[in-house]
């Protein structure tokens, strides 16, 4: 059952709001994770012992410094509940979620998905799991896609002409 994990005494959580580059940094993406994260929190009776937000791209494991040093600051604090607006600011590859399950599974950490009211802990159902999986492929698919559709489009700008900055290096045209 969902709800069981409120038994745990270690009501410590981390929230890890996310966005994917630099330029999302001035829109509100950050605001709206704090602010849905944080009434989140009072309402399960978690304590919000540490906000993490950075940019950073989750489509593959290798580049997630930040990330993970958030993850070890948690376990290294034994804050236990990791909070993530949606699924996607948890990760859109397939190695993240499979470290975090480990994590999960020998109860070190509950992740939480707010928006989608998702609790993943130590006695999560294996059909939560599996649904988890196939979300986190579903994630990583939708990353893959926007790639080809990017590399695509600027292929296509390049056939007619456009060029990346303001002016055309000399030699150019």
């Amino acid at each position: 059952m969902d709800w069981d994990w409120r038994q745990e005494e270690n009501r410590l959580a981390m929230s890890i709001a996310r966005v994917s580059t630099k330029q999302q940094e001035d829109g509100v993406s950050f605001e709206v994770q704090e602010n849905e994260i944080a009434k989140y929190c009072l309402e399960r009776g978690l304590v919000l012992a540490r906000i993490a937000k950075f940019s950073e791209s989750a489509k593959n494991n290798e580049h997630r410094e930040k990330y993970e040093a958030e993850i070890d600051y948690a376990l290294k604090h034994n804050i236990k509940h990791i909070l993530f607006y949606m699924s996607d600011r948890e990760a859109r590859n397939m190695t993240d979620i499979e470290n975090n399950n480990k994590l999960i599974l020998k109860g070190r950490i509950v992740v939480h998905h707010v928006q989608e009211r998702k609790v993943y802990w130590q006695r999560t159902s294996v059909n939560d799991f599996t649904m988890r999986y196939i979300g986190g492929s579903l994630n990583s698919a939708y990353s893959m896609n926007i790639v080809v559709k990017v590399t695509s489009a600027l292929i296509a700008k390049a056939e007619m002409g456009w060029f990346p900055c303001a002016v055309p290096p000399l030699g150019y045209i």
